[in-house]
């Protein structure tokens, strides 16, 4: 099998390739499922808020649709970004693939790459409290969300730093061609 984006001879970045392409098409069927979502809560917002009533009878529907519509839109924005950080990463593995990784446009694949995790982190704030939100209106409901890790952190640092260091590399290639 021969991926666009990767080298079969080289099993890492194939089944790498091969793994963020899968990701990206489940990415995808959630774009399309929250897509159609949207617009579905609002059109039919009053059957569903009977239906929580009926499951829940404490619960607060009137606040609810916008903090609904919302964290639909968040997810809409994250599944996004997601596919952005997919592609980039894609973008970077053809790069190691074809022998020739540090170049400047690497490093600003990566800096992306760290404001896109930055980004998705910071949504998914919101998000958290969304659900929070959802949980508390409907009293009887107990959910628990967290958001964001130490991991998470950690990677958005680590993808930071090697813009640098793929930058520096790329110029340090350019001072050398300069020189020969």
């Amino acid at each position: 099998m021969k991926l666009p984006h990767a080298s079969s001879s080289d099993p890492l970045l194939f089944s790498t390739t091969l793994l963020l392409y899968i990701v990206g098409g489940l990415l995808l069927i959630g774009l399309v499922a929250l897509t159609i979502a949207l617009p579905s809560v609002a059109i039919f917002w009053k059957e569903a808020a009977s239906e929580i009533i009926k499951d829940y009878p404490k619960a607060s529907t009137q606040s609810l649709l916008p903090v609904i519509m919302g964290a639909i839109a968040v997810g809409l924005a994250i599944i996004l970004l997601a596919l952005q950080f997919i592609r980039k990463l894609l973008q970077i593995i053809r790069t190691v693939g074809e022998g020739d990784p540090f170049v400047s446009a690497n490093a600003d694949r990566l800096q992306a790459m760290a404001w896109i995790s930055l980004t998705i982190q910071i949504a998914g704030i919101f998000m958290g409290m969304a659900i929070l939100w959802i949980s508390d209106s409907i009293k009887e409901m107990e959910v628990h969300y967290e958001s964001g890790n130490f991991t998470s952190i950690i990677l958005i640092l680590l993808l930071f730093i090697l813009a640098r260091v793929f930058r520096r590399g790329a110029d340090m290639r350019n001072e050398l061609e300069g020189t020969v």
